[in-house]
């Protein structure tokens, strides 16, 4: 990554399941519950306003013992919660930027890029971390294109040596 991309990213109203997870059992847990919004937004007669995406809860605590997670649909505005779909409205937040390429079992170091790229820009990471789907290829994993986005403040330097 040559430069960092810093994006301003929109009130978002996302449908999404909560759920707790830890790097090991993320990408067997996920995908059904995405499955299973998928089909219960097509079901209702529910039109997605963007991509599938991933919204991390752990408060920048994303160890072993497992992290909150909610995998959701941005819907438009006023839509209800329904089923064990719980409705959220996702203010608009500053955010670090990066595309990663490839599967998502190899994401870490594209977020370790990115939060260096962060560091390097005098800006501080957020404890708001979003992922959303461009392009998903099960059979084709290689093919994937996930925009992640790290949530940043500026950082405010009082002295340097």
């Amino acid at each position: 990554m040559k430069t960092l991309s810093v994006h301003e990213i929109p009130e978002i109203t996302l449908l999404y399941v909560p759920c707790v997870v830890t790097r090991d059992t993320m990408p067997r847990e996920v995908p059904p519950l995405l499955d299973r919004l998928t089909a219960a937004v097509a079901s209702a007669g529910l039109k997605p306003q963007g991509n599938a995406m991933l919204v991390y809860r752990g408060g920048g605590d994303y160890g072993d013992d497992g992290f909150a997670l909610w995998v959701g649909l941005p819907m438009p505005a006023g839509t209800q919660a329904f089923g064990d779909f719980s409705v959220a409205r996702l203010p608009g937040f500053r955010c670090a930027t990066r595309v990663h390429v490839g599967p998502t079992d190899n994401v870490g170091e594209a977020y370790g890029d990115l939060l260096q790229h962060i560091h390097d820009a005098n800006l501080e990471p957020t404890p708001e971390i979003r992922e959303e789907y461009l392009h998903h290829e099960p059979a084709h994993p290689d093919n994937d294109v996930t925009w992640l986005q790290i949530g940043v403040r500026q950082t405010t330097i009082l002295s340097q040596p």
